[in-house]
């Protein structure tokens, strides 16, 4: 998997690719979890995966990360209906997010 080029600055200016799942079925959000994933793999930026404030929806999403061995952090410490994914286990700024 290759390594980001990008400072996290330089990430930082970007826009944010952000998934929203408000209003999605449970069993629809594992499918759009993982085509958000490919599509956005090797842009070098993290990811948002809107989840509000559902239990469920929050544990898809982190189950997919998980798979994916991405690390995440919920939220912001002020809003944690959502989900940031922008760590491989290693530590890299991933490929993709």
């Amino acid at each position: 998997m290759p390594r980001n080029k990008r400072t996290q600055k330089q990430c930082k200016e970007l826009p944010t690719p952000q998934l929203d799942l408000h209003n999605v079925k449970h069993e629809d959000a594992r499918r759009m979890c993982i085509e958000f994933i490919e599509l956005h793999w090797g842009s070098d930026m993290e990811a948002h995966f809107i989840t509000g404030y559902s239990l469920s929806m929050r544990e898809i999403v982190l189950d997919i990360l998980e798979e994916y061995q991405l690390n995440f952090q919920i939220g912001d410490g002020v809003n944690n209906g959502y989900v940031i994914s922008c760590y491989d286990s290693n530590g890299y700024v991933i490929s993709w997010l």
